[in-house]
């Protein structure tokens, strides 16, 4: 679960409380968008945006569906969500825990960490700052002039939040690459 916490935290940029919100619900699987803020949540200064979905996400949350759709038809009390964290005390505290062990080599960051990075790495791949604001849920008014609730009555235009995609996807699979060869650099010494 915290791998999928932490796939998703990176792919979005979103709140650390967004991202554990996170459900096949919050999928607009015809736009290729992920509405960040749950439905039957009112928007409130700490704004969830919507932001496009990454490929290497789209493939995960489909993965991840299959798996839970078999685990939901024994446990019926399962949750819809990605992550089942119930807070973020939670994700800090497996953080904390990971972070201790001897054989990981991590340095110390909490949930709200991930966030941060997601704003240094859109801006050293030169996404424009108006973007960067769209993707972190900071702008309340369009690259238009239109208020947040005139969006909510037309379609997205299909470059909305491309560059800052195209960088999160760059970002992510390097982060995969790394994390997978460290693995196997691991695995191979094991043997």
């Amino acid at each position: 679960m915290l791998r999928r916490w932490l796939l998703n935290s990176m792919a979005t940029g979103g709140r650390p409380e967004a991202v554990l919100q996170l459900s096949p619900t919050s999928r607009q699987r015809d736009l290729g968008l992920i509405d960040l803020n749950p439905e039957g949540r009112r928007q409130n200064k700490k704004y969830r945006a919507t932001v496009r979905e990454l490929p290497s996400q789209m493939k995960w949350l489909n993965q991840w569906e299959k798996e839970d759709k078999a685990a939901r038809a024994k446990r019926k009390d399962m949750a819809l969500e990605y992550c089942r964290y119930s807070q973020v005390d939670s994700i800090d505290t497996a953080l904390h825990r990971l972070r201790t062990r001897d054989d990981v080599k991590l340095p110390r960051f909490s949930s709200y960490s991930i966030r941060h990075r997601v704003a240094s790495v859109l801006r050293a791949g030169k996404v424009p700052g108006e973007q960067i604001s769209f993707q972190m849920g900071h702008r309340k008014v369009s690259a238009k002039g239109e208020a947040r609730t005139t969006r909510n009555y037309g379609q997205f235009d299909a470059d909305y939040l491309a560059e800052a995609a195209k960088v999160l996807e760059a970002w992510v699979a390097k982060v995969l690459r790394m994390t997978k060869a460290k693995t196997e650099r691991k695995l191979r010494q094991a043997a």
